[in-house]
């Protein structure tokens, strides 16, 4: 197959060395003068090849030698800047074409709009200097901007800059609709989101999986988990009925949705993605384990199953211990930690505090101080502590609880009341009712906290005596 020249430039161009870099670009240029259009050419597969200094270098050579300029050219290194998600040298080169006195267009801006990724104040700041500038709007240049406020979540601009398409006569098309509904399911917006689909079938616009999965994924980030779930469940019917594929995103932001009471129907929909061909991916095993909650023999056979090539993470061992704990299954979920240790998967803090729990739960506390103690690696957060503190208060180890306590105390980590009521629940069945209540004073009153201080000051029937809370009393 024979290659043309402008290939051969091409290829030299990509494959040049700082040393011949010059000798390329004159070539380049010489083909240039000859063939203005071959040389158009090699620059816009110098930015679809996403070779940002190349283009700028070649933009920069074609200056120097008092070659003609045009918007087509800047264009080119303006998409390799929108590619790369290059703010900066795409501002630099939309100041350099005002100063030289190339003309904008709507590409020049939708360009610029695009490298600024999820800089959506920036890329509002753009479009407002295109409305300035009288370049016409359009549907690319908006829907960037719209996808950069939907990446920040901010679902009320990109619902107003809808409203600004609808006022301008700029056409919505299903890239825009996607994308507001995805801004409003990542601000767990459901009520927005579906309104939003409703609009585009009113509209005639075509419905796709990205629609069905964003308002599904709003659907279940709202509320409660599984307070949507009949909803969702409604969704996945709806999209049958259209004729919508369905694949792994759509079925782990259902998963997502169904919450620990609805774990049947969650591992149904699991199954479900076996019976349609749909490959799983680890995001989606550990979305079925999640669900799962108590029903911690299922969330064990989940984790079993996860291909080896994906190889369970943190979340999935995390996953499955809270479903131990939740069982008060402290040995399954001590195992598991073991596990992780011998898989090589990082311990993290949710992990450990679920381990801990469900040593709590059983009044396995020194259990639960040795596991604690042998962490070195990970970054103990309050509710790790609040764990192993509530494990001593099971136990009625209220020593144990006062060493966490002073340690905790000293540490960046800051306390909650949770932490001080444990603490002060594992002084009550001990009598400890002067440590209890110097542990009262230092937190603002809270109804378990104040019973668990009361139940520690109770009558000390060997004594006789009582402890005198009143003057510990308030005003």
């Amino acid at each position: 197959m024979r290659v043309s020249p402008r290939d051969d430039l091409l290829h030299a161009l990509l494959h040049a060395r700082d040393q011949t870099l010059h000798s390329v670009l004159e070539e380049v240029l010489e083909q240039w003068r000859k063939a203005p259009q071959q040389g158009t050419w090699i620059l816009s597969q110098l930015a679809k090849a996403k070779e940002l200094q190349l283009c700028h270098h070649v933009l920069q050579a074609m200056q120097e030698n008092h070659l003609e300029v045009s918007t087509v050219h800047f264009n080119c290194v303006l998409s390799a800047c929108a590619r790369k998600r290059q703010w900066a040298p795409a501002l630099m080169l939309l100041t350099e074409m005002e100063e030289i006195q190339v003309a904008y267009d709507t590409i020049s801006f939708s360009s610029a709009i695009n490298a600024c990724g999820a800089i959506w104040q920036l890329a509002l700041a753009l479009l407002e200097k295109m409305e300035d500038q009288q370049v016409q709007l359009d549907t690319i240049a908006l829907n960037s901007l719209v996808s950069s406020c939907e990446k920040q979540g901010r679902w009320n601009v990109a619902l107003d800059l809808m409203s600004n398409m609808q006022a301008s006569e700029v056409q919505q098309d299903t890239i825009t609709y996607n994308a507001c509904i995805s801004a409003c399911g990542k601000a767990a917006h459901w009520l927005e989101a579906l309104a939003l689909q409703r609009r585009m079938r009113g509209q005639a616009l075509r419905v796709d999986s990205i629609s069905c999965s964003a308002a599904i994924s709003a659907c279940a980030a709202s509320g409660a988990p599984g307070r949507h779930w009949f909803i969702i469940l409604g969704l996945l019917d709806e999209m049958q009925e259209l004729l919508v594929s369905k694949d792994s995103v759509t079925y782990t932001a259902a998963l997502q949705g169904m919450g620990e009471e609805r774990w049947q129907t969650a591992l149904a929909l699991f199954q479900q993605m076996t019976d349609e061909s749909i490959k799983k991916d680890l995001v989606a095993y550990n979305a079925a384990m999640s669900a799962c909650g108590g029903a911690w023999p299922h969330a064990l056979t989940l984790l079993q199953s996860v291909p080896h090539e994906l190889g369970a993470d943190a979340v999935s061992f995390g996953s499955v211990i809270s479903a131990c704990e939740k069982s008060g299954e402290w040995q399954a979920a001590v195992l598991l930690l073991q596990r992780m240790f011998v898989a090589s998967v990082q311990l993290t803090a949710v992990a450990l505090a679920a381990a801990l729990s469900a040593c709590a739960r059983c009044a396995q506390w020194v259990l639960a101080l040795t596991i604690l103690e042998a962490q070195k690696t990970v970054e103990l957060d309050v509710v790790v502590y609040n764990a192993a503190i509530a494990a001593c208060e099971k136990g009625s180890a209220w020593e144990a609880a006062m060493a966490l306590l002073g340690r905790l105390t000293l540490s960046a980590v800051e306390l909650s009341w949770r932490t001080f009521s444990s603490a002060i629940s594992a002084c009550a069945k001990p009598r400890r009712w002067r440590e209890a209540l110097e542990l009262l004073r230092m937190v603002p009153w809270e109804t378990s906290a104040c019973g668990a201080a009361m139940r520690a000051c109770s009558y000390d029937s060997s004594s006789h005596q009582h402890s005198g809370i009143g003057k510990y009393k308030r005003a």
